[in-house]
């Protein structure tokens, strides 16, 4: 019970305010229709957050006894994504989940949500970590709500459109979630955090998707943060 009150896309830690550079697709006319949708989110979710929130949220539930190394997960996690508008938009999530959640801290939690008083050691999957463990199926779905209950007003989709598209992504957040283990189990292997050229290193990403997040702080006319 406690993955379905935080993996949540209706949990209050503001990402229903975030399109993670889906809008600048639609602004580009390159995403027009659940099809189009659909060959996006994929890429999302398997390119850029599996080696990156989902990978970071397994490997901090593994160091949670291990806080300066915790530490330094969250400061190369943070450092990792490149357009400052999703790096302050991840900051801001993860501390509103924090501050949301504070009523059920643990000392670990507390001791974190102290941290992030520091921007640089702030991350939305490091969050997660301290409040709830081994729930990387439940947090990929989330973002897959959370997009799809966005692309529904952005695009706009039908409801029974995006209806269609949470049950048929499923399968998605379970393969995801799966990248994202062989990838953290691959850094815990290496005893390291560090990029490399192996297929499934930590906090690789798709290019053209991190050129429709910096694209998105210079779009003319913007439903969403980032």
């Amino acid at each position: 019970m406690l993955g379905q009150f935080l993996f949540d896309s209706t949990f209050a830690n503001g990402a229903y305010s975030h399109s993670f550079g889906l809008e600048s697709y639609i602004f580009w006319g390159k995403i027009k229709n659940e099809q189009s949708y659909q060959v996006w989110l994929e890429s999302y979710m398997l390119d850029v957050f599996a080696p990156a929130d989902a990978a970071v949220y397994i490997l901090a539930c593994k160091l949670k006894e291990k806080r300066l190394s915790l530490l330094k997960l969250a400061r190369i996690a943070n450092a990792s994504i490149a357009s400052f508008e999703s790096r302050t938009g991840a900051i801001n999530m993860a501390r509103a989940t924090l501050k949301n959640t504070e009523f059920m801290h643990n000392d670990l939690a507390k001791w974190y949500f102290k941290i992030c008083d520091n921007d640089n050691y702030t991350h939305p999957a490091i969050a997660f970590s301290v409040l709830a463990d081994d729930k990387v199926e439940s947090y990929a779905y989330a973002c897959i709500k959370t997009l799809t209950q966005n692309a529904t007003r952005a695009i706009p989709l039908s409801y029974r459109k995006s209806s269609e598209l949470l049950y048929k992504n499923i399968d998605l957040a379970k393969k995801c979630a799966l990248k994202a283990k062989q990838i953290a189990d691959n850094s815990l292997k290496n005893n390291s955090f560090s990029l490399n050229n192996c297929d499934y290193r930590l906090f690789s990403t798709h290019h053209e998707l991190d050129i429709a997040m910096f694209a998105h702080e210079k779009l003319d006319f913007r439903l969403f943060m980032s």
